[in-house]
């Protein structure tokens, strides 16, 4: 795990308690391990499954406050199997994750996240989940996907939320 500072007036590095949920390929969380982020900018964590991981996704159970920016490994495969993670915190904290990576130009386009919302969103059965995303996908249209595409987009969200 990488740690910085998000502000360089505050570049104090500190000590984080967390879960790091260990996923196979068809979203199961095979390892959960308790996890203490050291105050520095690299924590080393392992695993002791055998089985094979496709996604790694820090601080499951939200027990501390951080900003999650998932490693293009795991981001694939959370664009892929999201709506198999069972636990609906999870998804939550995975779809914030790539609302922030939107927001801050970090790996992810915003065409991207309204094209991923738009095929998860029917399947999404946890209302709190559904409600987030949605909130995200309207602050995306409105601000980060080119102005060309604002009125198609606007118009899909519209008719997917009729069906939803």
């Amino acid at each position: 795990m990488i740690q910085g500072a998000a502000l360089p007036e505050f570049g104090k590095l500190r000590y984080h308690k967390m879960n790091v949920g260990f996923f196979n390929e068809a979203g199961d969380l095979v390892e959960k391990k308790e996890v203490m982020l050291l105050n520095r900018e690299e924590t080393v964590i392992t695993y002791t499954t055998d089985e094979k991981i496709a996604g790694v996704i820090p601080n499951i159970d939200d027990l501390t406050f951080i900003k999650i920016i998932l490693d293009e490994t795991t981001l694939q495969w959370v664009q892929r199997e999201l709506i198999n993670i069972k636990d609906p915190l999870t998804r939550q904290l995975s779809w914030r994750s790539m609302f922030e990576m939107v927001r801050d130009a970090n790996f992810l386009k915003s065409t991207d996240f309204v094209k991923l919302a738009f095929e998860h969103l029917p399947n999404e059965e946890e209302s709190t989940v559904a409600g987030m995303v949605k909130g995200y996908l309207n602050g995306i249209i409105s601000a980060y996907v080119p102005e060309k595409f604002y009125y198609v987009n606007m118009a899909l969200g519209f008719k997917m939320t009729l069906t939803c």
